[in-house]
């Protein structure tokens, strides 16, 4: 039985943002050879675009902040048979059988399987209820765009969002 251990890490917060990350530096290309004739100060020219960015990423970082906080102490070990979810080290085992509801909120690249243009629509989640009502929210900052195994998305139902804000 293969099993496949996810938790957040640097890497993960590093991934989930490069979309942020891409933005600041073409902005800031742009800038650049904008304002290379003109008697603009070095430190706008740096600066200004990264502030841009961030005012235009500021829901994806609110967003992503959300989901460091939903997940923080998740880790979560996938194999085709079951889903293990460890929260403060409480344990629960989910196998398709035991699955009420499973939601993919994904946003319009991802549920249409298009290109990804906007800081944030790269956020998903999927929200699991158990039958016994347990309710798990599994973020996109805590495994990356959502990979299930076939037999748990056999079970999932999609659900389009603008952005993907958890309940």
């Amino acid at each position: 039985m293969n099993t496949t251990q996810y938790k957040i890490t640097l890497l993960s917060h590093i991934k989930q943002i490069r979309g942020i990350l891409i933005g600041i530096v073409i902005v800031g290309l742009i800038a650049a050879i904008a304002t290379r004739e003109l008697p603009v100060p070095l430190p706008v020219r740096i600066l200004g675009p990264i502030i841009l960015m961030l005012v235009l990423g500021l829901d994806a970082l609110v967003l992503h902040i959300k989901y460091w906080m939903m997940n923080r102490n998740t880790v979560v070990n996938i194999s085709e048979e079951y889903i293990e979810v460890s929260i403060n080290g409480n344990i629960t085992e989910i196998k398709p059988d035991d699955i009420e509801i499973f939601e993919l909120n994904l946003t319009r690249p991802f549920f249409d399987a298009g290109p990804v243009w906007r800081p944030g629509e790269d956020y998903l989640y999927a929200f699991i209820r158990l039958k016994s009502c347990e309710e798990f929210v599994i973020t996109s900052l805590l495994l990356a765009k959502l990979k299930f195994p076939k037999s748990f998305l056999d079970k999932s139902t999609k659900i389009q969002r603008l952005r993907a804000w958890p309940k």
